[in-house]
């Protein structure tokens, strides 16, 4: 397979990722919402301006039960997830500076589910944007350390070659890593770069390289 269908066919794979990980945030939103729409008093009305957000009718903050364990907390600057003492992200972060809206039990449903899939859709498609120019980075730095694997396995080979191996590495080493993160869910331990190695060195030992 030449080097431009092996890019083709890890592009391809993490288009299918960023779908995958679009469609879950979807029906996450989905879930959230629908506990967040159950806790919302019937006459609370939210006012969002000037980057703060103000309650009529109630005060805040006003914090949402979401599943079993989790909180949605509003507050006045921010909103957090987790638990009431989380740092709060600021509304600047996340919403325009123009956006001026008001919610109340009857506009919840569509103002909230609109915004949380609007931020969710950009922040997955950054987020997708930013690990593909650094798996791009990381692939070759990686090349090289195939190449010179290759060397001290007596199994050299040029750069293109250690390349292309390494894009066919890449995707078996990413749903490793996506595993793990949904597994323990913890991004202390590089297990990218362990998977990515490891697999590196058994492919290599197994490989027979035409000189």
């Amino acid at each position: 397979m030449h080097v431009k269908k092996s890019v083709l066919f890890v592009l391809t794979f993490y288009v299918s990722l960023l779908v995958l990980f679009l469609a879950g945030s979807f029906f996450a939103i989905r879930y959230a919402a629908q506990y967040i729409e159950q806790s919302y008093p019937n006459d609370l009305v939210l006012e969002y301006a000037n980057g703060k957000m103000q309650a009529k009718n109630g005060s805040l903050p006003f914090t949402a039960k979401v599943g079993d364990n989790n909180l949605l907390t509003i507050r006045e600057d921010g909103v957090s997830f987790g638990s009431e003492s989380n740092e709060s992200i600021s509304y600047k972060d996340f919403l325009p500076a123009t956006s001026v809206f008001s919610v109340n039990k009857e506009t919840l449903h569509t103002t909230l589910f609109s915004n949380l899939v609007l931020f969710s859709l950009a922040g997955v498609s950054l987020g997708f944007l930013l690990l593909l120019f650094m798996r791009t980075i990381e692939l070759l730095f990686y090349a090289l350390i195939i190449q010179n694997l290759g060397f001290f396995m007596n199994k050299q080979m040029p750069y293109k070659k250690s390349l292309q191996l390494g894009l066919h590495l890449l995707p078996v080493a990413e749903i490793v890593n996506v595993l793990y993160l949904v597994l323990y869910r913890s991004t202390v331990f590089p297990m990218f770069d362990v998977a990515f190695l490891l697999l590196a060195i058994v492919v290599m030992r197994a490989i027979k390289v035409e000189r």
